[in-house]
C-alpha cells in the first residue's frame, strides 16, 4: 500500500509491505503537482502495489490563497449578492451597531466577483410551484455575457431548486449549449440539496472550482502512476479524512 501526502512545499509518499515502511519526500510542483507525487512514487516503488491513497491540501490552498480559475455563479435575479451576506448571523452586541464588520468573511475576497454573478429571471416557491417560469431569453443574454468574459465554469444556485430542480436542470442545459459541454458546471439541486442558500451557495461554487482543479489532476495522475507499472486501486482522502475511490470523488469534488 502506498499513501501520499501533498503539501504546498513537499510531497510525502509512504509505502507499506511485508510490515516494514519506506518514506520519501520530494519536492512539490506548485505548477503540476502531479508530477511530484509520480516521482515519489517512482522513487519509493509502485509496482506491486495494490492500494494508492492520495491526500492533497492543493484544493484548500487555493480557496485561501484565492489563487482560483474564473468561474460565474448564477441564481435567481436580485440574490447574486447571497455569497456576500452569507447566513446574515451577528453576535448580540452587534445587532444595533452600523459600523460592525465580521473578522473574517469573503465580502473583501469573494470566491465569485460581483461581476460574473448573474441573476435569472425565475421564481421557485418553497413548496416547488413554479411562480415565474425560466426566461431562457434572458439566460441566455446572461450566458453571452459570461462567454465573453471566458469564464472557467458555472455555479447555479436558484432559490428553492432543493425542492424543486426543474429550473436548475435546464439552466446547466443551457449553459452546455451557450458556453460548450467542456465547460465545469455544478448545481445546487445536485451538489448540495440543502434548505439555506448561501450553504448550497458556497458549496456548488466550490464543487466547479474542484472540478477545475482536479478533473485534469487525477486523470494526469492515474497516466503517470500506470506508466510507472502500478495497476492497484487509487482512493482521495476526503475532507472527513474518508478513503474514496477516485472516480467516485471526482463526482463530488467539493468534498476532496
Amino acid at each position: 500500500m502506498l499513501a501520499v501526502d501533498v503539501g504546498g512545499t513537499f510531497t510525502d509518499v509512504v509505502a507499506i509491505e511485508n510490515h516494514s515502511i519506506k518514506v520519501t519526500k520530494v519536492p512539490t510542483n506548485p505548477l503540476n503537482t502531479e508530477e511530484s507525487v509520480v516521482a515519489g512514487a517512482a522513487a519509493i516503488g509502485v509496482a506491486g502495489a495494490t492500494v494508492f491513497n492520495h491526500a492533497s491540501t492543493a484544493g484548500l490552498n487555493a480557496i485561501i490563497t484565492r489563487r482560483l480559475p474564473k468561474i460565474a455563479f448564477l441564481t435567481t435575479l436580485g440574490h447574486r449578492d447571497m455569497l456576500d451576506m452569507a447566513r446574515t448571523w451577528r453576535p448580540l452586541e452587534a445587532l444595533t451597531d452600523p459600523g460592525w464588520r465580521r473578522p473574517f468573511g469573503d465580502a473583501a475576497r469573494p470566491l465569485v466577483p460581483r461581476y460574473l454573478r448573474r441573476g435569472i429571471h425565475e421564481r421557485m416557491l418553497s413548496n416547488g410551484q413554479v411562480l415565474l417560469s425560466l426566461d431562457e431569453e434572458q439566460a441566455r443574454e446572461q450566458l453571452a455575457v459570461l462567454k465573453q468574459c471566458e469564464v472557467k465554469g458555472v455555479a447555479i444556485c436558484l432559490l428553492n431548486a432543493y425542492v424543486n430542480s426543474q429550473h436548475e436542470i435546464r439552466l446547466r442545459e443551457l449553459v452546455k449549449e451557450v458556453l460548450g459541454d467542456d465547460i465545469p458546471c455544478s448545481i445546487s439541486s445536485e451538489t448540495s440539496p440543502l434548505a439555506k442558500e448561501y450553504a448550497r451557495a458556497s458549496t456548488t461554487v466550490v464543487d466547479v472550482f474542484m472540478k477545475i482543479i482536479f478533473t485534469h489532476y487525477s486523470e494526469n495522475l492515474a497516466v503517470g502512476l500506470r506508466a510507472a507499472n502500478f495497476q492497484g486501486e487509487i482512493n482521495f482522502a476526503d475532507c472527513a479524512a474518508k478513503l474514496v475511490a477516485s472516480d467516485m470523488a471526482m463526482e463530488q469534488p467539493y468534498d476532496v
